[in-house]
């Protein structure tokens, strides 16, 4: 799994309709809004800077609430990636082959294995 990285900023720029959510957006307690001053109140972001964030007795709502989403409609231009992370090393210098045979110099690609599932149960070879 390759992470495209991109910005609000950037969706914005490109005139992208968007839509975000508070939580799992396949829950029927989940909000929606499509505006950037909303962002602020709309998503738990401590939550989002968490490194556990299952559910708890005190919280039983964590982790649909650590689902929110940022979509974009349709399509998303390459134009407005800013990045992308992968979880080794070697899928970095793979992706960086990928990238460059397709003609795409100089792009940020970096090696962040805490952001994969199994990190933490050491699966996963850094």
């Amino acid at each position: 799994m390759v992470y495209l990285v991109s910005s609000v900023d950037r969706v914005e720029a490109a005139g992208l309709p968007w839509v975000a959510s508070d939580a799992n957006c396949a829950s029927a307690l989940t909000r929606f809004s499509s505006s950037v001053e909303e962002l602020a109140k709309l998503i738990d972001w401590p939550l989002m800077q968490e490194k556990i964030w299952k559910s708890t007795d005190e919280d039983p709502d964590r982790k649909r609430r650590r689902m929110a989403e940022f979509l974009v409609h349709r399509e998303f231009p390459l134009e407005i990636v800013a990045g992308y992370v992968v979880r080794t090393r070697e899928r970095r210098h793979e992706l960086q082959q990928v990238l460059t045979a397709a003609g795409t110099n100089d792009v940020y690609v970096d090696v962040r294995p805490d952001w994969y599932y199994g990190y933490r149960r050491r699966e996963v070879e850094t």
